[in-house]
C-alpha cells in the first residue's frame, strides 16, 4: 500500500498523540485514539472542522513536497475531503482468516 493511496483510519487527529501517548509506563496494545481532533498547523480552523488519521502516503506525493511513501505518514484530514488518492483497507483477524481458508478447501476438496 505504501506509496499508493492515503487509508483512512478510525481515529481522530491530533498532531501531538504519540507525545501524549509516550509517558505511559508500559506499551499500549490496540490503544483508542484521542476523543477529539486538534491540528496546531491550523489554528484558525473552527472546533466543528474535526479531521480523521489517514496514514501511508500517495502516488500524488512527490518528494518536492509530500515526503510519505511509506506506511507510518500520518496526517490529518477533512472526513468530507473528496481526494482521488484516499481510500481504506479492509482486515481480519487470524483466526477469521484460518476460517476463510478453511472454507476455501472444503470447497476445493468438493
Amino acid at each position: 500500500m505504501t506509496g499508493n493511496a492515503w487509508q483512512w483510519v478510525a481515529d481522530w487527529y491530533r498532531a501531538d498523540q504519540f507525545r501524549r501517548e509516550a509517558g505511559k509506563a508500559q506499551p499500549i496494545e490496540n490503544p483508542v485514539g484521542p476523543m477529539a481532533s486538534w491540528d496546531p498547523a491550523e489554528p484558525g480552523v473552527p472546533v466543528n472542522a474535526p479531521k480523521r488519521v489517514t496514514r501511508g502516503g500517495s502516488f500524488l506525493c512527490n518528494e518536492d513536497y509530500c515526503l510519505s511513501y511509506r506506511p507510518s505518514a500520518r496526517r490529518g484530514t477533512d472526513p468530507y475531503n473528496s481526494m482521488s488518492h484516499l481510500g481504506f483497507r479492509l482486515v481480519m483477524d487470524d483466526s477469521r482468516w484460518a476460517e476463510v481458508r478453511r472454507q476455501q478447501a472444503l470447497a476445493l476438496a468438493r
